[in-house]
C-alpha cells in the first residue's frame, strides 16, 4: 500500500461531528482488521488532543476501513490522528490522518 497517512480534503467546521471512512483493503490483502485504536494529537505542540477532536465511543471500523468519528477542535489547528491497526493475521500498520479546523 502507498501510504500510511491521510489528509482530509475540507476544513473541520466548528459544528461539524462525523465519521471519515479510510479504506486500508490495498494493505490488507486477504486479511481483515481485528482491532483498532484511535488517539490524536495537536501538530503544533504536540499535546494530547483525543478529547478535543475524537468522538471516542464512535470511532469504529468495518472489515476493511477504519472510520475515526471526528468532531471540531480549535480553529486554525492542525490536528494529527493515529490509528494502530491489527489485522486478523497479527499483521500490524499505523496509519495517520491529518485535520485542519476552520473557522466558519
Amino acid at each position: 500500500m502507498g501510504h500510511s497517512t491521510f489528509v482530509y480534503p475540507d476544513y473541520v467546521a466548528a459544528f461539524d461531528s462525523h465519521a471519515i471512512e479510510i479504506d486500508i483493503s490495498l494493505w490488507l490483502k486477504s486479511e481483515t482488521i481485528a482491532s483498532v485504536s484511535y488517539s490524536a494529537t495537536k501538530e503544533s505542540d504536540g499535546s494530547d488532543a483525543t478529547a478535543a477532536v475524537l468522538v471516542s465511543g464512535s470511532c469504529t471500523n468495518t472489515t476493511t476501513s477504519i472510520l475515526p468519528w471526528v468532531k471540531a477542535g480549535t480553529a486554525g489547528e492542525r490536528y494529527r490522528v493515529k490509528m494502530n491497526v491489527t489485522a486478523s493475521a497479527g499483521s500490524k500498520k499505523t496509519f495517520y490522518l491529518l485535520l485542519d479546523m476552520g473557522e466558519y
